[in-house]
């Protein structure tokens, strides 16, 4: 049977999605079927980032943010 796949994103693969992935990673080998799930997290924009391809002001945009969440990456 394939494992079901459960993929968190964000902009940058740097702070939320890889730590939803292992809040999932976690919950489901304590409430669940480790074998049947394949838990992972990825970044929408990282080949952006790691070019420069992302005009100053949104990456400005994207620090900002997180910052008045009060998210810590």
């Amino acid at each position: 049977m394939a494992k079901k796949i459960i993929e968190f994103a964000c902009y940058g693969n740097s702070g939320r999605s890889p730590i939803a992935e292992l809040a999932a990673k976690e919950w489901i080998l304590e409430h669940g079927n480790g074998e049947e799930y394949e838990v992972r997290s990825s970044g929408v924009g990282v080949k952006d980032i790691e070019t420069g391809n992302i005009p100053t002001a949104v990456q400005i945009k994207y620090i900002k943010q997180p910052l008045k969440r009060g998210d810590v990456f």
